[in-house]
């Protein structure tokens, strides 16, 4: 919401590009997940099974933004998943028109999004990786659009001492 407001009042058309884009639902973290009987008592709708079972991954935040992109481009590699994006076309009708769902590895869908002719777009690009997918080249192209704005959820923590050994 905050990057479609700062670029509300310019000229450019503004998309949002999710390269990870799963299904539109996360599961929760472990953190997220409530370990002991005094959270239960406290908060009991986080004991509720939809709750705690899904909860709305980035394409379905990124569709329920109050001013909206002009463009939302999904990559996803899995088939699967691909249908289940495709589903949200029927929950966000308004928006059904500009969703764009690209089926392939996310660095080479990158790639060939960074070729377009960016003269009079933006776009902010959600890269959520599992693990290091996400090659240097592509991060080069990125960069060399100067019209897409990269935000890249980095794995801290335990995420980054598992590949250590990669």
């Amino acid at each position: 919401a905050a990057y479609r407001t700062a670029l509300s009042k310019t000229p450019f058309r503004v998309g949002y590009i999710d390269a990870f884009a799963g299904t539109g639902y996360r599961s929760p973290s472990r953190v997220e997940r409530p370990d002991s009987l005094d959270q239960l008592d406290l908060f009991p709708d986080l004991a509720e099974v939809p709750t705690q079972e899904l909860l709305d991954g980035s394409a379905r935040i990124a569709l329920r933004v109050q001013l909206g992109f002009d463009r939302y481009v999904f990559i996803e590699k899995r088939e699967d998943r691909c249908q289940s994006l495709e589903a949200l076309r029927d929950e966000f009708p308004n928006a059904a028109p500009d969703i764009r769902i690209r089926r392939g590895e996310a660095n080479d869908e990158i790639r060939k999004i960074c070729d377009a002719n960016w003269s009079g777009y933006r776009a902010v690009l959600f890269l959520d990786p599992y693990g290091m997918q996400v090659e240097w080249t592509t991060i080069q192209a990125i960069a060399a659009t100067r019209a897409i704005d990269l935000w890249l959820l980095f794995p801290l923590g335990m995420g980054v001492n598992r590949l250590l050994t990669r």
